[in-house]
């Protein structure tokens, strides 16, 4: 089986090559990228935690829907929990992999993992059971922090295993007082993204960039007491170490959105008024959702939102300011960079959505292709460098490091580095950066970075595949389409690799669509076709030659009539998958939203994942609703 190499046009872009006069090149290198060393003055992620514990031991730190915990109290079993870890051998240099729902029991781990010197690894409840496998023995972490939930989808291995909510009498004994840090090389954590060769590579981020962004952050947007900042972007995701770390710095409250609550627009909304919210993240494709969920005036605690992980639309940015009177400010940055630049988006009807300005502890270039800058207004690639805040590399793979991860050739400090990041960006002639999109294969799809080739790459470990290509739909939401060639003697079922797909990969990395095509249609220069691979999509799946299996009671009939809805057919056979009959990740989470409404029942994404079609879902349905007819 073969993946095909591809370009989303026949050519790549082209970048300036002619060299720019001096006082331009100064004013590139220099007066539009001013730079400062941070002053860090801490060697872990917990130390100003524990400052601001000194100063507010009694205010609220954490609450969610069930519990709640002061500053001291947080501290107190964050700092039982780490004197365990630092037993079991977690130190600067380990790793603590922690797969938890949204609780104050994880946000107890995450500040335990901090106060003993290691870096967490976070797996998400939600993600494959083979993606946490994979994720635990290639971090070979010295423990792993459950829950209750999670317990259970451990695999055996060398690590401890420690369940935050049931073994508290573990480390009930331990003292309560703060760890000494160690010296070392610490990390915050290492977030596993996706890659090229169908296995995901893991960032190591440095704590020190970590705490820069996050000093940047409040000298620019300050929080502090009477302040709450709602916990909701999944702890994998790079962004959310503002939402758990930044709020404690300097006292304010951090209200835990519960599970599932942040993809249900109404249950954000309210849990938003409810505690009060007055800062939040959101990705820019779920915030449309919310608009429908609100209107003018909603939410009139909210005074700041943060949002990135893809492009701000101009309709996005207007119809925030249409609801809320808030800030919202926009960031830009891949996870081995932290936040690369902001600004806040005023209404500017019309306008184009910029990124914004780096913060002064970043280098930020756009070279040409012979590593040269560009002039003003003319696209070239972003790099970053400066002394903190880039990632150490990847996890075990030096080449892609050595790859991505360059030598400063920009200043005189040793050892300096810059990050590659494959977006196409200029300046404008007031120094605010536009992004243009990106180099390259990778694509962002809801927020999340993809890496199309790793999706390409699961589906070609198919017995049935002979050749893969994966690309994104223009003006489809981010729709991912697949289009595969079968193997000699074999014939190739789109459902069968749409499961296959959903087994071992991430939700936003399922494809919509898998087509099946007698060959893959090339350029005389080799390249792929993706034009003409568009011009043959097949967004039925296979479905609808199939014959139409009609509902068998009840439960069956509300669940067909959901997927009708949200897929915009007239009918559905209650033994196709959903993805196969046009969903996609986002749907997902609507599919869940309206079950949810309808059965009164509690869905998760692993629910929805582990029974695709009507038939299944309408199964797990009436078994988490006793009360209901069974199918």
């Amino acid at each position: 089986m073969t993946t095909v190499a591809t370009t989303d046009a026949p050519d790549e872009p082209v970048f300036a090559r002619s060299p720019l006069p001096p006082a331009e090149r100064e004013r590139i290198l220099h007066h539009l990228n001013p730079y400062r060393r941070p002053d860090i003055d801490s060697t872990t992620m917990a130390q100003p935690f524990e400052e601001q514990v000194r100063r507010t031991p009694d205010a609220e730190a954490v609450v969610s829907e069930d519990a709640s915990l002061t500053y001291a109290e947080l501290n107190t079993r964050a700092n039982q929990l780490a004197w365990l870890l630092r037993s079991a051998g977690a130190r600067p240099g380990t790793f603590v992999a922690v797969s938890m729902e949204r609780s104050v029991d994880l946000m107890v781990a995450l500040y335990a993992v901090a106060k003993s010197g290691a870096a967490y690894v976070p797996i998400d409840p939600e993600l494959p059971d083979a993606r946490m496998a994979f994720m635990l023995e290639d971090s070979a972490p010295v423990a792993v922090l459950v829950d209750g939930t999670t317990r259970p989808r451990v695999p055996e291995g060398s690590w401890l295993v420690l369940a935050v909510d049931q073994d508290g009498e573990r480390w009930a004994g331990e003292p309560t007082h703060d760890l000494p840090p160690e010296p070392g090389n610490h990390l915050i954590h290492m977030l596993y993204t996706s890659g090229t060769t169908g296995r995901p590579k893991a960032v190591a981020y440095p704590v020190d960039g970590a705490l820069a962004d996050t000093y940047w952050f409040h000298s620019r947007y300050p929080y502090g007491p009477g302040d709450t900042v709602l916990l909701k972007t999944s702890y994998g995701f790079d962004v959310s170490i503002w939402e758990i770390f930044w709020p404690l710095y300097c006292g304010a409250r951090v209200a835990i959105c519960p599970p599932g609550a942040h993809r249900d627009p109404v249950r954000l909304r309210d849990f938003i008024d409810q505690h009060q919210v007055t800062g939040m993240f959101m990705v820019p494709t779920m915030m449309q959702p919310f608009y429908d969920h609100t209107s003018r005036g909603s939410c009139p605690s909210l005074r700041r939102v943060f949002c990135g992980g893809e492009p701000v639309t101009p309709r996005v940015r207007d119809g925030f300011h249409e609801r809320f009177d808030a800030e919202l400010v926009n960031c830009c940055g891949p996870t081995e960079l932290g936040c690369v630049a902001e600004t806040v988006l005023a209404v500017e009807p019309n306008a184009p959505v910029m990124i914004g300005s780096p913060p002064e502890h970043r280098r930020v270039y756009i070279l040409d292709d012979n590593l040269e800058p560009t002039p003003i207004g003319v696209a070239g690639e972003l790099f970053v460098g400066g002394e903190v805040g880039i990632a150490q590399g990847y996890h075990r793979r030096p080449a892609l490091s050595a790859e991505r991860f360059l030598a400063d050739p920009f200043t005189d400090q040793p050892g300096a580095r810059m990050y590659r990041t494959g977006d196409l960006c200029r300046y404008r002639e007031d120094g605010v950066l536009e992004h243009l999109g990106r180099i390259g294969r990778q694509v962002k799809v809801r927020g999340v970075r993809i890496e199309l080739a790793e999706i390409e790459a699961v589906l070609a470990e198919h017995d049935d595949v002979s050749q893969c290509v994966v690309t994104v739909v223009p003006d489809r939401d981010a729709e991912i389409a697949a289009f595969v060639t079968a193997a000699p003697g074999r014939s190739v079922s789109a459902a069968a690799l749409l499961s296959h797909a959903a087994t071992l990969l991430p939700t936003a990395m399922h494809p919509s669509t898998v087509t099946v095509v007698g060959q893959i249609p090339t350029f005389v220069h080799g390249k792929v076709d993706i034009s003409a691979l568009l011009s043959q999509i097949d967004r039925t799946g296979g479905a609808d030659t199939l014959p139409l299996v009609p509902p068998a009671n009840a439960i069956e009939e509300q669940v067909a009539r959901i997927f009708c809805e949200i897929l915009g057919r007239d009918a559905v056979s209650v033994t196709e998958s959903f993805f196969a009959l046009g969903g996609h990740s986002l749907l997902v989470f609507k599919l869940i939203e309206l079950c949810t409404a309808q059965f009164q029942v509690d869905l998760s994404v692993r629910d929805v994942l582990a029974g695709l079609t009507v038939r299944d879902l309408a199964g797990t349905i009436a078994r988490l609703s006793p009360s209901e007819a069974t199918p």
